[in-house]
């Protein structure tokens, strides 16, 4: 059996990701569902993501941020709003929206 490194839970991990052929730096942390990973679903996400720079979206769950970052990056002249009730999730999507070069206030996050 292969077991993972165990990584403590304050700890945070900057790692390198493609999501849908886009280089993006993410941030990751113990305590999210699939924290060190892409899911299958997020790639999907993006794959299926809206076209039209100027197109608006809402997304509940930001999750570490790499999809509010792609988002960004896809609709410059949109409107971005993530809503999400994990402080840890709020904090993860800040670090990797700063590491790939994008204003925060190109994204509305609402802490709920």
């Amino acid at each position: 059996m292969i077991r993972k490194p165990v990584i403590p839970y304050q700890e945070t991990q900057q790692r390198s990701i493609y999501l849908d052929k886009q280089p993006l730096t993410v941030f990751l942390k113990p305590g999210l569902p699939d924290w060190d990973a892409i899911s299958p679903s997020m790639h999907l996400l993006a794959e299926q993501s809206p076209t039209d720079p100027a197109d608006s979206v809402l997304l509940f769950g930001s999750h570490h941020g790499a999809l509010v970052a792609f988002l960004a990056r896809q609709l410059p002249a949109g409107q971005i709003s993530i809503m999400d009730d994990s402080h840890t999730a709020v904090k993860l999507t800040r670090l990797t929206l700063a590491a790939n070069n994008i204003p925060i206030d190109a994204v509305r996050l609402l802490e709920s």
